[in-house]
């Protein structure tokens, strides 16, 4: 307890102790003990209602910005030049996934090929080359020139005459970037391949275009590789006099020649197309779509008068 010189309680602890005995409900009506505050909910329920009488009292300017908007989205559908898209699904060639007597035969002749130092090789599948193959550049590059697609991409800008004009290089990025898509499906082993465009009949015939050549190349390149394979065995087989070998290199250049014999009687040789590229019909565009315009328009004008009645009020200084 606090003293004062004289051996009185000081004023402070005097003070403390009466304030001991004063009831509760007494002590809460005390002037100058409590401050009243605002709580979040409170002050979050004023600022709703103020918000609504704003959006309420401005409704006319809402409905104003909107329907500009909604006005501008369907000049910009009208004005948009639109773009088609057109799918082929396809998938691996059912005799590269089954293997067959083919594939056995070739895994009995690993070990036997190892004698003459001859790797049948594994690695990739010829589905995963033909897909990559697909998205190289230098298969993009060739149709494009094939197809004498420069102009094409670039209709407004392309001048042969012009220094400036878009190459071949400009054109595979536009081609990989804007027109073509392609789409794998890790579970079931379908691919898909898109092709937007602005006219119809051009996205399906690209499209199946596309798969035909890439099922040519890859016939042409397993009958190359054949052919070299075989003329590499031959000239190993005058090389060695031991019998064993012999066989074996006998029975590689066998394995060849059936690789070969199947490039040129499978069709469908990288992959079968299980759904072909069809011309969309002319009111089956994918963009511009009204509806995701309209959507948006919706939006940015709810967001201009919002921000336009803000900028009103503060210049005002309310």
């Amino acid at each position: 307890m606090n003293m004062n010189p004289d051996g009185k309680p000081s004023s402070a602890a005097s003070h403390s102790q009466s304030g001991d005995h004063i009831p509760s409900d007494q002590r809460q009506s005390l002037p100058g003990y409590f401050v009243p505050l605002v709580t979040s909910d409170v002050a979050f329920e004023i600022d709703l209602r103020s918000l609504t009488r704003l959006l309420l009292h401005n409704a006319w300017l809402f409905l104003v910005c909107i329907g500009v908007f909604v006005g501008l989205a369907f000049l910009a559908a009208m004005l948009i030049t639109p773009t088609y898209r057109a799918a082929v699904v396809m998938m691996p060639a059912s005799w590269q996934g089954e293997g067959g007597a083919l594939s056995s035969f070739s895994s009995q002749l690993e070990g036997v090929a190892s004698l003459a130092g001859i790797g049948l090789g594994g690695g990739s599948s010829n589905a995963d080359i033909a897909l990559a193959t697909l998205r190289s550049r230098d298969f993009t590059g060739a149709f494009i020139t094939d197809y004498e697609l420069l102009p094409v991409l670039f209709d407004d800008d392309f001048n042969e005459l012009d220094p400036d004009a878009p190459t071949l290089n400009d054109a595979i990025d536009e081609f990989d970037s804007s027109v073509r898509q392609i789409h794998q499906d890790l579970k079931s082993g379908a691919i898909t391949l898109v092709i937007k465009w602005e006219e119809p009949e051009l996205a399906a015939q690209w499209a199946n275009a596309l798969v035909a050549r890439l099922n040519e190349k890859m016939r042409d390149k397993a009958i190359s590789d054949a052919r070299n394979s075989i003329g590499f065995l031959e000239n190993e087989l005058k090389k060695t006099s031991i019998s064993g070998v012999q066989a074996a290199i006998y029975r590689l250049m066998e394995n060849e020649i059936k690789n070969i014999m199947l490039a040129h009687v499978r069709s469908p040789y990288a992959f079968e197309i299980v759904d072909p590229a069809v011309a969309p019909d002319a009111d089956n565009q994918t963009w511009p779509d009204l509806r995701v315009l309209v959507v948006l328009a919706v939006v940015m004008g709810f967001v201009f008068a919002f921000v336009l009645i803000l900028l009103i009020r503060t210049t005002r200084g309310t």
